[in-house]
C-alpha cells in the first residue's frame, strides 16, 4: 500500500548483513511494475568433526 511510510532503514540493514556474509544483492526495477531484488549468500559447508 501507498499509505505506508517505513524509516527507510530495511534495505540498508538487508545489505550489510548480506555482505558480512559475504554476499550480493542485485535489483532490477521497471517503472509501473515494480522491482526484483535477487539476494545471493554463498553456502558454507562446515566440514569440521568435533
Amino acid at each position: 500500500s501507498d499509505d505506508y511510510e517505513g524509516t527507510g532503514l530495511g534495505l540498508t540493514i538487508v545489505r550489510s548483513i548480506v555482505e558480512q556474509h559475504g554476499g550480493t544483492i542485485q535489483v532490477e526495477s521497471q517503472i509501473h511494475q515494480g522491482s526484483l531484488f535477487t539476494i545471493k549468500i554463498p553456502q558454507y559447508l562446515n566440514n569440521q568433526t568435533d
